[in-house]
């Protein structure tokens, strides 16, 4: 089997490819219209297209034929529609027409419309072996940003596109853009101070064709958790609504992602939790759906889902309280975990309680490599000299961990060595590059980098 190495020479490869075939028209068929809204087959594309990139459909009409040589030209074009896509399954994508009153457009082909970003070139990312072991170098990295990233979400936030959310540390949510190889502030929005912001999420639960940002905080002094949602409206991000408890999600296999909630309050010196349950939006306000269960499994942080065994039940991977990752199958006896040395509960993002503190594990990412094995990706802070420097949350580097599942268990596959602490990961597209990790580190002198990994 091809080493990781090779896989990864080998997708940068792959994807340059495509990205140049999309430039000439790579198309999907239009096979359903809801009004605004149009499905695409992608299923025999190479490329798939991610939330955010354009597209545009042409209404055709008469050969245009040169008269003397009898040589057909073309079809002459009638008009033009363009729109964005809200997510990619493998199979079909889904996106909305920027018309108000939209065409009938069912039956026609849209044409994909990849930024620049996604071809990069596949030399100058290489991975390297050390010690036996693969190390991955990150498909690009940011310039420094000011301010210590404690809190990270990606989506289609004001319509641009395949945006970036960051908190630096003071209690502001930022908006950026990738263009251009830079990152560049486009929006800020100042969040009450009394309410710290400890988390962030970002996902269209409403359907209105941009995400919602979901910003979970904790106010000390009534010892609460609650999430505040905001919305992009006439250039500000503007407060809408305020759901109790935490919010978080994942995107398993880079699909739509999927927001949880969970109440978390104090009781007896210490914090209950109510078991994850899906967030809806019913059309007048956010509501709770399913239930996400497992033996032992009792955060909206720290895990993901996969149908492991191949018989079509979703199972939970999470951050267990002996600090491994542990895929919890039926039956309570019947679990798998993560290589014991390495610690993923490793975590900066805690929050102080009475006497005690508690600590919200970074989030797991989830994909299909090459072959169709199921990789988990996640990070393991490095703590800082000195044996209270976990116990408070001081770290001066991590590493980012791939592992392979097996079948019957989950084996190392590879790791990237980041120069930062890293509050959280993000599985999902950010400027021209789809299926990636974020990952947003902060350096001991209080500056925040981007790094992005490939998660396909």
């Amino acid at each position: 089997m091809k080493n990781f190495a090779e896989k990864l020479l080998f997708c940068f490869i792959l994807t340059a490819s495509a990205v140049v075939c999309a430039g000439a028209g790579e198309t999907a068929l239009i096979v359903k219209q809801e009004g605004r809204k149009v499905y695409m087959d992608i299923s025999e594309l190479k490329t798939k297209p991610w939330e955010g990139v354009q597209f545009r459909i042409t209404e055709k009409g008469a050969d245009i034929i040169n008269p003397k040589t009898g040589k057909n030209l073309g079809k002459e074009i009638l008009k033009r529609h363009t729109g964005r896509i809200d997510y990619a399954e493998e199979a079909f994508a889904a996106g909305q027409l920027d018309e108000p009153q939209p065409p009938a457009v069912l039956g026609l082909e849209a044409e994909f419309i990849l930024p620049a970003e996604a071809a990069r070139s596949a030399d100058a990312f290489p991975s390297e072996q050390t010690d036996g072991e693969t190390r991955v170098l990150p498909l690009w990295k940011s310039d420094p940003v000011e301010g210590e990233a404690v809190a990270a979400a990606a989506a289609n936030i004001t319509g641009a596109g395949a945006e970036l959310a960051l908190v630096l540390g003071g209690n502001t949510i930022n908006i950026y853009t990738l263009a251009d190889n830079k990152l560049k502030k486009i929006l800020t929005a100042p969040v009450n101070p009394l309410r710290k912001i400890i988390a962030l999420d970002a996902a269209d639960v409403k359907g209105t064709g941009r995400a919602q940002i979901f910003a979970t905080v904790y106010d000390a002094s009534s010892e609460r958790f609650s999430t505040l949602v905001y919305e992009y409206d006439d250039g500000k991000l503007r407060q809408s609504d305020t759901i109790k408890g935490m919010v978080k999600g994942i995107a398993p296999g880079n699909g739509p992602r999927v927001l949880y909630a969970q109440d978390i309050t104090p009781a007896s010196g210490k914090f209950t939790r109510s078991a994850p349950a899906r967030l809806l939006y019913d059309g007048k306000k956010f509501t709770r759906g399913d239930k996400l269960t497992a033996y032992k499994f009792d955060s909206v942080f720290g895990f993901n889902t996969a149908d492991f065994r191949h018989d079509g039940r979703q199972n939970v991977i999470f951050t267990a309280p002996n600090r491994r990752l542990r895929i919890q199958f039926e039956k309570r006896g019947r679990f798998i975990e993560s290589p014991s040395d390495i610690d993923f509960a490793s975590t900066p993002v805690r929050v102080k309680f009475k006497n005690g503190v508690e600590r919200l594990p970074v989030s797991l990412a989830l994909f299909k490599d090459g072959d169709d094995n199921t990789i988990i990706a996640g990070i393991e802070n490095q703590a800082k000299l000195g044996i209270l420097a976990d116990t408070f949350g001081s770290y001066q580097s991590a590493r980012l961990y791939f592992l392979k599942w097996t079948g019957g268990g989950l084996a190392r596959y590879a790791r990237a060595d980041i120069d930062g602490a890293v509050y959280d990961i993000v599985q999902a597209p950010l400027g021209g590059y789809g299926g990636v990790i974020i990952v947003p580190s902060v350096s001991t002198a209080g500056y925040t980098t981007i790094s992005l990994f490939k998660a396909y």
